[in-house]
């Protein structure tokens, strides 16, 4: 039974769309009416199919590079997957026996997967040819200094009640001076106030509340909120620190940037091919028929 799992693996496997499925099946090990010279080392025949050594091998490192869970290392482990690759030539040539390779389903799924990796060469080629030089890494990165901020960050404290009755008396005591941490545990209903408030250092959107942050941040080091209403209940919310909104210099987001510019300009690259082709071919669409 493990074989035959293993079977339907490799199949599936071997449908799935990847970059690197036509060098896995580039030399399949179809039926031969004639005996063809064999160039490779013989390491298995399924009647006049030839499976190579070196054909074998390429499967199996390309295999590793696409599974993410599944590795062939051990020698039972290539065993297996020698048998699922004979396993698959005797059913091949029994399905091409009964004239199955010739169905016109079978044709056009075919002639597809072909197409999309005939696609995908050409893709590799375009952007291959695509470089970024350290110049357009610092260019773009002075056009692009904001996208590379370290986020803000608060270290604050909170004091939540149910009503602005509460609310009021609250910040009445502390505008007299009482310590905020001690009415944080006396009066709020937050899990925070065994804490006194402290909420530690958050970022935007930690708390999903847009009023929490639109308040918190506007705050500086030091500063106590007014009282303010959220779904959550009544807020008093005092800023202990922050930090953030500095620009990270290049040399901690080079790769990035790099990365980032290259990625813009393959997608450019193809763009302008696509714009290229689209001027010098006759393209008809019945949109009508979409309906």
């Amino acid at each position: 039974m493990k074989k035959y799992l293993f079977l339907i693996f490799l199949i599936v496997f071997i449908c799935s769309g990847c970059d690197k499925i036509a060098d896995l099946i580039k030399k399949p090990s179809a039926p031969r009416q004639e005996e063809t010279k064999v160039e490779g080392t013989v390491l298995a025949k399924v009647g006049s199919a030839v499976i190579t050594l070196e054909d074998f091998k390429s499967r199996i490192d390309n295999f590793n590079q696409i599974s993410e869970k599944q590795k062939i290392t051990t020698f039972d482990d290539k065993k297996n997957f020698l048998q699922a690759f004979i396993q698959q030539d005797l059913f091949y040539q029994k399905a091409a026996s009964m004239g199955l390779d010739k169905d016109p389903q079978i044709k056009k799924a075919a002639e597809d997967f072909r197409k999309t990796l005939v696609v995908q060469k050409l893709i590799g080629q375009e952007i291959g040819e695509v470089n970024v030089d350290n110049k357009e890494v610092e260019s773009y990165y002075d056009l692009a200094k904001n996208n590379y901020r370290i986020a803000d960050e608060v270290k604050a404290s909170e004091i939540v009640v149910a009503n602005l009755d509460a609310a009021k008396q609250v910040m009445i005591q502390l505008l007299q001076g009482t310590d905020f941490s001690s009415l944080a545990q006396q009066n709020s209903k937050a899990a925070s106030a065994r804490r006194g408030g402290d909420l530690g250092w958050i970022k935007k959107g930690a708390r999903k509340n847009d009023r929490f942050d639109e308040v918190v941040f506007s705050l500086k080091k030091g500063d106590i909120s007014n009282v303010f209403g959220t779904p959550e209940g009544y807020f008093i919310v005092k800023v202990d620190d922050k930090k953030g909104g500095d620009v990270r210099p290049l040399s901690d987001v080079y790769d990035q940037v790099k990365q980032e510019l290259l990625n813009y300009k393959q997608s450019q690259r193809l763009i302008e091919l696509e714009r290229d082709l689209r001027s010098k071919s006759n393209i008809e669409i019945h949109e009508e028929l979409l309906r």
